[in-house]
């Protein structure tokens, strides 16, 4: 059953127990006005009085489908999330990162185009390249004209002996 609900099945067996007496004693030939009495009374939807009535008289006791399975099985899902979120954090701990002991054993290179400025050439291109070794965590910045392999090899070169004499 839905936490939020309003009406167990006890309170829709009274709904259905004051419905009867009402009938046998004032024998009414309007009913809406009774279940419009029920619904403020308990404080529920006319149409949901409607239907407790008409299955009641029907005997029909059984649990009926709704919309609450799909929001269980949305709720379900977000549990499960929440839980692998929470092993993730706990086994954050069994994570070996790696760290090299030697000076350029690893280092991270990086390459982007720069923005011109307004007095600038347009058609110009210039590129920011950057290098940091994983040891020392020393870095190298400098501006090239390309990207190409060559301009590169020669500023690992450069970075690697402006790196060697400061470390």
């Amino acid at each position: 059953m839905y936490k939020l609900t309003k009406i167990t099945p006890l309170i829709r067996e009274e709904i259905f127990n004051k419905y009867k007496e009402k009938m046998k004693i004032t024998k009414w030939k309007n009913k809406e006005e009774y279940y419009e009495e029920l619904a403020w009374y308990y404080r529920d939807h006319l149409n949901t009085i409607r239907k407790i009535i008409s299955r009641w008289k029907n005997w029909d006791f059984t649990i009926h489908k709704s919309t609450i399975k799909a929001n269980l099985w949305h709720n379900f899902k977000n549990v499960l999330k929440v839980e692998a979120k929470i092993e993730r954090k706990l086994n954050r701990d069994k994570i070996l990162r790696y760290e090299k002991e030697m000076a350029w054993e690893l280092v991270h290179i990086d390459v982007h185009k720069r923005k011109n400025i307004k007095w600038e050439n347009p058609n110009k291109k210039k590129y920011m390249a950057a290098i940091i070794d994983d040891s020392t965590r020393m870095s190298y910045t400098e501006e090239l004209p390309n990207k190409k392999a060559k301009t590169l090899a020669e500023f690992v070169k450069r970075a690697y002996n402006g790196l060697k004499i400061r470390g």
